[in-house]
């Protein structure tokens, strides 16, 4: 009988959701490109984020062994190994050589090295279980050494981790530990101003500013200071800042920024001053090339020495004094609007603030009517990284002064107006036709919420 083809009913095709339009094709695989370059950034971030954390702790394990060192604290740890390890052999031998059994089958209680060392711990750190101990008079005797032993060690070895973290303590008061901050401004010296350039910091700093000062004020004054600033952590180091081993403590290395304040605790007076802080500057460039230094001095004989040492950017003490008192006898009002600018937290204070993306390549003219929607006001350009040429100031002037100017330098064969030893250069205002670069930075007059 032939064998009968049976026919099995056909499922009906069910339509799948295709992909939208802009998911086919190129666009999809553009999409696969940008999501395997996302995860690739998120790993670099991670990893990242993971070394700094593991040289972070290395850098506390390094930091802790030396503290622990200095107490002798490895020295009393390998007496106390050597006893236990020596009492619990003895006391097994004694117990295992010399026990005599009462009745058929009875043993003694440590019989085994496991179990001798077990009670060697219990013993000598005070615990006393009870749950072992030698039974024969041998076991007793060094059971008895292994008490005193135990007691004397222990002993030792809490009082001197207490006087370890005592010490740190202390050290940390007065300001002769190591930091570990990264990113931080240090301010070197005190004056009277000094807390208003703190204050100062804080209000211009989007986050909480890491602030470290280094000084030789007394301990009670720097405890009182820090105190008074503890809501943003600031830290302290006491010391002559000449030397490169307080410097070091400060973390200079990882530092953003230094402050070197004309210094009026340290004894000397005048122009003396002025020359401590120019060897501050040396030692601060010799120790760490790169940081950004600014300065304050009390006269301007010291300015070029200063420069050379490595300082970008310099205050006269008492140079705005004269524009204030003229400007407040021969142009009422005008004193004030100028506090208004300089100072933080009035809501028209000058800022520097970054130039966002979509005005890279605009005119200075564009940049002045986009922040003025914002209710800002734009002053000016800081430029890094960039010589300045005639066309930067003059733009397409048809001023006669300008022409001459432009002239001059086109008959020298010359574009060049400036370029500073730093690279930074402020110009107020530029021309309206002059191109923020990409190493430009705006000087805005207001809340300055996009500040750098």
């Amino acid at each position: 009988m032939a064998a009968q083809s049976v026919s099995l009913p056909r499922v009906p095709r069910l339509p799948l959701p295709g992909l939208p339009a802009g998911l086919r094709g190129p666009a999809l695989a553009k999409t696969g490109v940008a999501l395997r370059e996302t995860a690739a950034g998120v790993g670099a971030l991670v990893w990242g984020r993971a070394r700094t954390n593991a040289s972070g702790l290395g850098a506390w394990a390094s930091g802790l062994w030396e503290l622990a060192r200095r107490e002798g604290l490895p020295r009393i740890a390998l007496v106390m190994l050597f006893a236990h390890l020596a009492i619990s052999s003895l006391v097994y031998l004694a117990e295992v050589k010399t026990f005599v059994p009462q009745a058929e089958g009875q043993g003694p209680m440590i019989d085994s090295l496991g179990k001798a060392f077990w009670w060697a711990i219990v013993t000598m750190t005070t615990t006393g279980y009870g749950d072992l101990f030698p039974v024969t008079p041998l076991g007793r005797m060094f059971g008895t050494g292994a008490m005193v032993t135990g007691v004397l060690t222990t002993g030792m070895f809490t009082a001197s981790f207490a006087s370890m973290l005592v010490a740190t303590r202390l050290q940390e008061a007065q300001g002769l530990t190591a930091l570990k901050v990264k990113a931080h401004t240090i301010i070197i010296g005190w004056n009277r101003n000094a807390e208003s350039v703190i204050r100062g910091l804080i209000a211009a700093s989007a986050r909480r500013p890491q602030i470290v000062l280094i000084n030789e004020l007394p301990l009670d004054q720097l405890n009182e200071i820090k105190f008074r600033y503890r809501h943003i952590g600031l830290e302290t180091v006491r010391g002559d800042a000449t030397h490169e081993a307080v410097l070091g403590r400060a973390n200079l290395a990882e530092a953003a920024g230094v402050l070197l304040l004309a210094d009026t605790t340290s004894g000397v007076t005048g122009s003396a001053i002025d020359d401590r802080t120019l060897f501050v500057a040396l030692a601060v460039r010799d120790a760490n090339p790169e940081v950004k230094m600014s300065a304050e001095l009390t006269a301007d004989e010291k300015e070029s020495a200063i420069r050379h040492a490595g300082v970008e950017e310099l205050v006269i003490s008492g140079d705005d004094t004269s524009f204030f008192l003229a400007s407040s006898a021969m142009a009422p009002g005008l004193a004030r609007a100028a506090r208004q600018i300089m100072t933080y937290g009035s809501g028209r204070e000058m800022r520097r603030v970054e130039v966002p993306r979509e005005l890279r390549g605009a005119t200075f003219r564009d940049a002045r009517l986009y922040y003025r929607q914002d209710g800002d006001l734009l002053v000016g350009i800081i430029s890094e990284g960039a010589v300045v040429t005639a066309a930067d100031l003059f733009g397409s002037s048809t001023d006669w002064v300008d022409e001459f100017i432009r002239s001059a330098f086109a008959t020298q064969g010359q574009d060049v107006v400036a370029e500073t030893g730093d690279r930074t250069l402020a110009l107020i205002p530029p021309a309206d036709d002059y191109v923020i670069g990409n190493k430009d930075f705006a000087i805005v007059i207001g809340s300055g919420l996009r500040a750098a």
